[in-house]
């Protein structure tokens, strides 16, 4: 049942994508596809970092990389003007300076050195100690220069501090995070950074022992830097193979372990019997997707009874067994667990291939409670409860499948009762939509006096002209030619308004995108004004901006859009209905043209039918040109009388007859 309504709706998600934009998910009738993993993994190591180090100070990347002898000279040259020092002197005090690095020693320091300038020379001879003794690992110059008041040591402790972490990278690398955390702070509290040192401390030495290394690298995630996932899974697949037992005993280090591994089972085995993995949910719900199901089943046992991760995903598991009961029970009872626990911050992550994750309720997604009524919904589709169906794709805020089930699995009768029942709310964006949908179906099986307690209120005046139209040209009291002149305004109202009327939801007009499905919504439908100006208010509840949808979806195929012009047949017929019943030969004589207007372009082979018409229609000077050209003649003005003139006004028999009478339309 579930491929069956994925292939009727012919690329569901690609259509919810290109749409709905964020505010629906992609269509939880639609086929499950294979996803990758890098992005899962980017996710879980950020997931990681935000718990190991909730605290750690993010750090902004550069704008521009500055090297060390520029970031040297504007550094010195900001705090020679902040000590007072005259413009013209500040180049001379600098080159000074310069020559010191060259061969710094304290006896060489100037006597009369302006107190904000120290720094810069502490700097140089704890530089110059480290390299005549590489053991020492914190001279004493550089102990003095962090000791100063913070207003002398503006330009200098963050490169301290960071020759100080990079001392300590191979021989002590949890002393080195301690100075390189402390840069951070100094750089977030405003000391100089001229050349991006609290960015380039979020990083790792190749020498780091592979346990250290991962811990700092989820540290450096911690700090803004982006995960090299391809880092992450060689140090990672490294320590596990030296030394398996040492690394899955360290927090951090065992959370990455199982995250890169290809299969966590085998590090599954070897665990503790007490040892929770902190991401047990978050894994199990990977492996599940990524069809790993046995690692699946292995983690949701190391997760508690009532996590609503482990009944959502055995839930999934009992579904794919086969086991619909069960699977409808363990959604029954996530609902209840739920409720019970006033639970507001689980939600789901999707990336750019759909895939669905447990993070924390700040990150962009479905919330949870949507996802398990959006998989209910599925559920109760294949057990054919397509009322109890709608309501949980409503509830789940999946409007494709709400569509879906709506127009074309549960019964008009019944959709009516569910719409009078539960879909009443005039301020509820998303039941206007179910009952605007409704009303275009009961027009489309010509229910058309049921129809107008459902279309909306911008609708009602188009809707009524149509009403008060079909009302006469169905009256056998009237004559015939009044009944002509009302089957002519249906044709100009189906014509001109025919998708607002009559328009399906889905397939083939695809409502949900204003019809904008053969090439790429223009600009102006990007920036949020429809081609549609009077269906605009439909998409109201939608977000709007180019940056809300998928422009790189693929579009439908085109070869099953034939069916989307039915209203323009449906107005074809009315007009030749209209010529039918006309006693006048001009007004017959456009009333066929104009049916076969309507279709000319698209199906000039039904078209036909109507041209044939249109030359047994008399001496109307229409005809006897139709006759002459072979085909249907243009007229100019009775175009702009059916296709472009108002609406409100009904042309009368002599009006009609003059722009059809005219030659060549002139």
């Amino acid at each position: 049942m579930k491929n069956l309504l994925a292939a009727l709706t012919f690329g569901l998600s690609a259509a919810a994508a290109l749409g709905c934009g964020p505010y629906f998910p992609e269509s939880y009738l639609a086929f499950e596809t294979p996803r990758t993993g890098d992005f899962d993994l980017a996710c879980h190591i950020k997931a990681l970092a935000e718990h190991f180090h909730p605290d750690m100070p993010i750090v902004p990347k550069p704008a521009k990389n500055v090297s060390t002898a520029e970031g040297t000279r504007l550094d010195f040259l900001a705090a020679a003007a902040a000590a007072g020092l005259p413009e013209r002197e500040c180049p001379v005090a600098l080159e000074r300076y310069l020559a010191f690095c060259r061969q710094p020693s304290p006896e060489a320091v100037p006597s009369a050195l302006p107190a904000k300038l120290r720094e810069f020379y502490l700097y140089a001879l704890g530089r110059n100690a480290v390299m005549t003794d590489p053991d020492d690992r914190c001279p004493e110059a550089w102990r003095e220069l962090l000791s100063l008041p913070p207003e002398l040591r503006h330009y200098r402790t963050t490169w301290v501090l960071y020759m100080l972490g990079n001392l300590q990278l191979n021989r002590a690398p949890e002393e080195a995070f301690r100075y390189y955390t402390r840069l951070r702070e100094a750089a977030r509290e405003g000391f100089a950074d001229t050349i991006g040192l609290a960015w380039l401390s979020l990083r790792t030495n190749e020498k780091t022992p592979g346990p250290q290394a991962l811990r700092y690298m989820v540290a450096a995630v911690a700090g803004g830097r982006t995960p090299d996932l391809w880092a992450f899974r060689r140090i990672a697949g490294k320590a596990a193979k030296e030394n398996a037992k040492e690394a899955l005993a360290d927090p951090v280090v065992r959370e990455v372990l199982l995250a890169t591994s290809a299969d966590p089972l085998p590090l599954l085995a070897r665990l503790q019997p007490e040892t929770k993995p902190l991401m047990a949910e978050r894994l199990a719900a990977r492996c599940y997707f990524d069809n790993r199901l046995d690692a699946c089943r292995a983690l949701l046992a190391l997760c508690p009874e009532n996590s609503l991760i482990r009944l959502y995903l055995e839930a999934r598991l009992a579904r794919r067994e086969g086991d619909i009961p069960l699977a409808a029970d363990k959604l029954s009872r996530w609902l209840r667990t739920y409720r019970a626990a006033g639970k507001t911050g689980l939600t789901f992550h999707p990336d750019e291939a759909k895939r669905l994750y447990a993070v924390d309720a700040s990150a962009a997604g479905n919330s949870f409670p949507e996802e398990v009524n959006g998989v209910l919904g599925t559920i109760l589709v294949e057990q054919q409860d397509f009322l109890e169906a709608l309501h949980a794709f409503l509830a789940a805020g999946s409007w494709n499948d709400a569509a879906i089930v709506a127009e074309q699995l549960l019964p008009t009768d019944r959709l009516i009762e569910y719409c009078r029942n539960h879909a009443s709310d005039p301020e509820n964006a998303r039941q206007a939509r179910l009952r605007y949908l409704l009303a275009r179906r009961l027009m489309r099986e010509y229910r058309v006096e049921e129809a107008g307690a459902f279309f909306p209120e911008a609708m009602k005046p188009l809707y009524e002209l149509y009403r008060t139209a079909n009302r006469r040209a169905n009256d056998p009291s009237l004559a015939e030619g009044e009944r002509a002149l009302a089957l002519f305004q249906l044709g100009r109202l189906l014509r001109q308004r025919g998708f607002e009327l009559r328009g399906t939801e889905l397939e083939p007009d695809q409502f949900i995108v204003a019809g904008a499905h053969e090439e790429l919504p223009s600009q102006n439908w990007r920036d949020g004004q429809f081609p549609l100006k009077t269906v605009d208010w439909y998409f109201s509840d939608l977000p709007r901006g180019p940056e809300l949808i998928n422009w790189s979806a693929p579009l439908p195929n085109l070869n099953r859009l034939a069916r989307r012009f039915h209203y323009r047949r449906i107005a074809a017929d009315f007009f030749a209905r209209a010529g039918v019943l006309a006693d006048d030969p001009a007004l017959r004589a456009a009333a066929f043209w104009s049916a076969g207007y309507c279709l000319k372009d698209r199906h000039p082979d039904e078209a036909n039918e109507y041209y044939l018409m249109l030359c047994d229609s008399g001496d109307a000077p229409m005809a006897a040109e139709a006759r002459q050209l072979k085909w249907f003649p243009a007229n100019p003005a009775l175009e702009l009388l059916v296709f472009k003139s108002p609406l409100e006004k009904e042309p009368g028999k002599e009006e009609i007859a003059e722009a059809a009478s005219a030659k060549n339309g002139k």
